[in-house]
């Protein structure tokens, strides 16, 4: 299942760094997949029912921008597709 994702503003604002279900990103997912309860752990999106999808290389690397305080400030939205197994 391909997905394209929308990382809106809302989403950084209500992030919690270092929370792999609480980040932009899963926040996001949750939105477009309603109860498919996301958690994002480095490069990988693991879901409920047992589905994963590898993040691309910039999300991941956005990911790990957001958890840097001093970085996070310069973050702006992103969309991108992940293709769930």
């Amino acid at each position: 299942m391909l997905v394209k994702i929308s990382v809106e503003q809302r989403h950084i604002d209500q992030g919690l760094p270092g929370e792999p279900a609480c980040c932009p990103i899963a926040l996001a997912i949750e939105e477009k997949i309603p109860g498919s309860e996301p958690s994002v752990m480095g490069s990988i999106v693991k879901c409920s029912g047992g589905r994963t999808a590898n993040l691309p290389d910039h999300v991941w690397e956005w990911e790990a921008r957001f958890d840097d305080l001093d970085e996070r400030e310069y973050l702006r939205p992103l969309e991108f597709e992940l293709f769930f197994n």
